[in-house]
């Protein structure tokens, strides 16, 4: 489980603003705002935040699929979901290369993919551990698959 601690806008000086001054506004429109998480059993732990932002229906056209009204509302509740760190892909922040990223990843959601399309992709080793786990999981849960 994972605590819903704020939902905000970019503090980035440079990050654009919608013209309500509501949101932010993605290079091609769309609109998008920051929600930061934490762990509730412990709040020496970090924090992490995923962005939330329209997408494209099947007309092209930008729409909410999870309302910010809707994550507002949750502020100070607990969503199934945890703080994940994985070894990635080598890249840089600054002259420092990096080979773990740490994202909130929610229930209904797989690593591999949350990781993935934050451009953080998984190490090879990672992808076989996160298919034995996965695995493992759906065994656990319906007693369907042997691990």
């Amino acid at each position: 489980m994972i605590k819903i601690q704020k939902v905000r806008m970019s503090s980035n000086p440079n990050a654009e603003v919608s013209d309500d001054g509501k949101f932010n506004v993605m290079t091609d429109g769309r609109l998008y705002f920051l929600v930061d998480f934490a762990d509730p059993d412990n709040p020496f732990g970090g924090r992490r935040t995923r962005m939330v932002g329209q997408q494209l229906n099947s007309a092209g056209d930008a729409e909410w699929r999870v309302t910010p009204e809707s994550i507002r509302a949750l502020v100070g509740k607990t969503v199934k979901g945890d703080i994940v760190t994985r070894n990635v892909e080598p890249y840089e922040v600054g002259d420092n290369t990096v080979t773990q990223y740490t994202t909130v990843v929610f229930a209904h959601e797989t690593v591999e993919t949350v990781f993935r399309q934050a451009n953080h992709p998984l190490t090879e080793a990672e992808v076989e551990v996160e298919a034995v786990t996965t695995t493992k999981v759906v065994a656990d849960t319906t007693g369907e698959i042997a691990s």
